[in-house]
């Protein structure tokens, strides 16, 4: 019971704070939805009781939510490890190129601070190869251009780079992508384009909780590319972990499917063996 409490106080305690600090969008209000739920969970068995539900409807639906309860949480516990290890990987200081994950614009033309933490992050593996006395890498700035935006995502993120020391000459820009899997197969495209390698050494730079999935993504594209992250404000990371889990999820919905099938049908077995007994 007082994991239970702390849960729930803990997520809508950082709901708040994300709330005061970032904009009101679904994808920033997930702590809240998560918070809210944990406590309608706790009112459900006496809701339950008051409204007389149906033995049958009972087994049936604490079936299906014992299923979904032991296979997501062993999925999240997956999924966090393996980002955890992602972090881990530290490329070596001979890349080629550095994929540089467009974000969304502010305004529609300034490069917002998240963003602006995936540029610096390029930027500082760009000077420290370079201070190793090895040939610069070039950055690859990828993201197209929004509805409401006034240019390309690209653009902007070059720009900056530009503005703080990066010669125009070692910077590239994609243009077209709207989504992480098409940065990565349009980059590959641009790369192919500009190198007469045929393996050229990649990293993509972007921030740490979004890693391992773009590294998946990558890996869809046939690029190999490891990834390294920018820090998070340590307030925004259960919201983007948890943003970032629900996408894996959306991923892998055929699994998802799958579990789903089978709680139904463990959920109408267990109800034929209640009236069996």
């Amino acid at each position: 019971m007082f994991f239970y409490l702390f849960g729930f106080l803990l997520f809508l305690w950082n709901a708040y704070i994300v709330w005061k600090k970032e904009s009101h969008t679904l994808s920033n209000m997930l702590t809240l939805f998560i918070g809210l739920g944990l406590i309608a969970l706790f009112f459900v068995p006496m809701l339950a009781n008051l409204l007389h539900v149906p033995e049958d409807l009972r087994i049936f639906i604490g079936t299906i939510s014992t299923v979904f309860l032991l296979y997501i949480p062993l999925f999240f516990y997956l999924y966090l490890s393996s980002l955890i290890i992602y972090l881990f990987n530290r490329p070596r200081y001979n890349q080629d190129y550095i994929i540089v994950l467009g974000s969304g614009l502010i305004d529609g033309q300034y490069v917002p601070p998240l963003l602006a933490s995936r540029i610096e992050r390029a930027m500082t593996f760009y000077h420290r190869q370079v201070k190793k006395g090895r040939p610069a890498p070039k950055l690859v700035f990828s993201g197209g251009q929004g509805g409401d935006e006034k240019l390309p995502e690209s653009v902007a993120m070059q720009r900056y780079a530009i503005d703080h020391g990066i010669p125009v000459e070692q910077t590239l820009t994609e243009e077209k992508s709207v989504n992480t899997l098409q940065n990565m197969q349009f980059s590959k495209q641009i790369i192919e384009a500009d190198t007469d390698k045929d393996k050229p050494r990649i990293i993509f730079s972007t921030n740490n909780y979004h890693t391992f999935r773009a590294g998946l993504f990558a890996k869809q594209a046939h690029l190999k590319a490891d990834g390294i992250g920018a820090k998070t404000s340590k307030y925004f990371l259960p919201n983007a972990t948890i943003r970032e889990f629900i996408a894996i999820l959306s991923m892998k919905r055929h699994q998802l499917l799958f579990v789903t099938i089978c709680s139904l049908l463990f959920a109408i077995l267990a109800v034929l063996l209640n009236h069996l007994n």
